[in-house]
């Protein structure tokens, strides 16, 4: 069993080995990763590889995706949100937050789950086996529909 922290800006993995906190190396062999999500047709790059396009291709690099997760495009947080973002946030089928990249819309959850592979992928290249079982931190405010 792992343990993620799925943060806002950055993200990192843990694991328990002998009785000690373990970190798992990701993105650049780093302790934790931007959760940044870069995409543009069919590519696709996460963490820093993502961020480092953010100057050339702003609107295509996702980052603060969490702070649209679960809730309504008309909600005072999403406003204060998409006031920092150079990609599009628009409303979803049910009035949901949504990005829209050129002609496709992407839930919030589509790019934690990304990242959530991403980890995953490195934890089974560090450890070298697949984990099925993870504890994954969420904010104490988060409601139901965000978690």
């Amino acid at each position: 069993m792992i343990g993620i922290d799925l943060g806002t800006a950055f993200s990192c993995a843990a694991y328990v080995k002998e009785g000690a906190p373990q970190m798992i190396p990701g993105d650049k062999g780093k302790r934790s990763f931007p959760s940044a999500v870069f995409v543009r047709g069919e590519e696709l790059l996460l963490g820093t590889g993502a961020r480092e396009r953010s100057e050339s291709n702003p609107g295509n690099v996702i980052h603060s995706w969490k702070r649209l997760l679960g809730r309504g495009y008309e909600s005072q947080a999403v406003r204060d949100a998409t006031d920092h973002l150079a990609y599009q946030v628009e409303p979803g089928l049910e009035g949901e937050a949504v990005v829209r990249i050129d002609d496709v819309l992407y839930w919030p959850s589509w790019f934690a789950a990304r990242v959530l592979y991403e980890i995953r992928r490195w934890t089974r290249d560090h450890l070298g086996e697949v984990v099925t079982r993870a504890v994954v931190t969420v904010p104490a405010y988060y409601t139901n529909r965000q978690r």
